[in-house]
């Protein structure tokens, strides 16, 4: 998790794209002297305000910084409602614009996970690579490399595979 409150390059994209949607609007009203040309530019200049007030960090909703710890009830129990309140810690109003946690199924058939782990305790902390194979069903593979935590286990092992990372990452927090 960072601390940086400075603008990202896409922020700083995204600043200079309204600038310019802005100037070409105001450009628009002045050469066509239009009611229609007008309301549109106070349309426009609202939205950008209300995207630039978010872009530069007035309207994001910052969260304290958690730790996930044990299961609600409101969330599924296990491996899946602990990941779910891992990603929520990670989530501060930058991280999850850049990073994020996918899951999605193989033709084999199977699962990948890929959980990204750039601005969070796990960045560059070792990982010993998996590789479980009881049969062509039953399987599970997990490694890190690039900042991402990469998964693929078979159609029955999905919660296998997370808790490979559950208990990967209750242990580096554990050493911290």
């Amino acid at each position: 998790m960072t601390g940086q409150r400075g603008l990202r390059k896409r922020q700083w994209f995204q600043v200079a794209l309204l600038i310019f949607l802005m100037a070409m609007m105001v450009r628009a009203v002045i050469t066509a002297d239009d009611k229609i040309a007008l309301v549109a530019l106070v349309v426009s200049l609202m939205f950008c305000a209300y995207v630039l007030g978010y872009v530069i960090g007035f309207r994001s909703a910052k969260r304290p910084q958690s730790q996930p710890d044990g299961e609600s009830p409101n969330r599924p129990p296990g491996e899946l409602g602990w990941l779910e309140q891992w990603y929520q810690a990670q989530c501060d109003g930058d991280w999850e614009h850049e990073w994020g946690v996918r899951i999605a199924t193989l033709d084999n058939p199977g699962w990948t996970v890929h959980i990204d782990l750039e601005e969070t305790a796990l960045s560059g902390r070792p990982y010993v690579r998996t590789d479980i194979r009881r049969s062509h069903s039953d399987w599970v593979m997990a490694k890190v490399s690039d900042g991402v935590f990469h998964a693929s286990c078979g159609p029955l092992n999905l919660s296998e595979a997370l808790r490979l990372f559950r208990e990967w990452a209750t242990s580096v927090s554990q050493e911290s």
